[in-house]
């Protein structure tokens, strides 16, 4: 059932007889069983934020004798996990708990390790040296692909041999684009937030 909005002649709070001149309303869903009465519609008023296309209105009554996990499951199956309740204080009524089914991502993921390489200053300049100090000469195979096969083999042996690694966790949620910078970029701003001066401040919003 859906109801025209008609314009109010004057921005004055209508009465009773004349709120539906005033909104667009549509029944979207109805349930009406022993555990749950329900009544959903959306609202149209007149005078909305364009933003707002439209506002969802529901209600809905559990009776105190009902089933609490199958009015839930009406709602939304299999979405909440529903635990009756005592009664709070003097309530009629008794208290639902409702835990969501829905488990997030870093719970549902398993956490891996995985080892990563601190290419430190120290460690960059020792590489260095290493390449420096290496006689290329000896590499003279005449077939190519060979000579290029052992130079790259020898610089990746220098590179393990000298350039320290770690093992870090990564989680779930980790986002690939939160790289050691960012880190270090968002503890300093923390840091400089909690301890620091004016100057400090600024320079950490760089």
């Amino acid at each position: 059932m859906t109801v025209p909005a008609v314009a109010p002649s004057s921005f004055e709070t209508p009465g009773i007889e004349g709120i539906t001149e005033l909104f667009t309303f549509t029944s979207r869903e109805t349930v009406c069983t022993a555990d749950i009465e329900l009544l959903s519609m959306s609202v149209r008023p007149f005078y909305l934020p364009r933003e707002f296309p439209q506002i969802f209105l529901t209600v809905v009554y559990i009776h105190p004798k009902a089933n609490a996990s199958n009015a839930v499951s009406t709602i939304h199956k299999g979405a909440y996990k529903a635990v009756a309740l005592p009664p709070l204080g003097f309530s009629d009524h008794n208290t639902i708990f409702l835990t969501p089914t829905y488990k997030p991502i870093l719970k549902r993921g398993k956490t891996t390790t995985r080892q990563v390489e601190m290419w430190t200053e120290s460690a960059i300049d020792e590489l260095k040296g290493a390449l420096e100090c290496t006689d290329w000469n000896v590499f003279n195979s005449p077939d190519l692909d060979e000579r290029t096969e052992v130079i790259s083999s020898y610089v990746k042996y220098l590179k393990d041999s000298v350039i320290p690694t770690k093992h870090v966790k990564t989680f779930p949620n980790n986002k690939p684009w939160l790289n050691t910078v960012v880190k270090d970029a968002l503890h300093r701003k923390h840091k400089a937030y909690l301890h620091g001066g004016g100057r400090e401040k600024s320079e950490a919003k760089k």
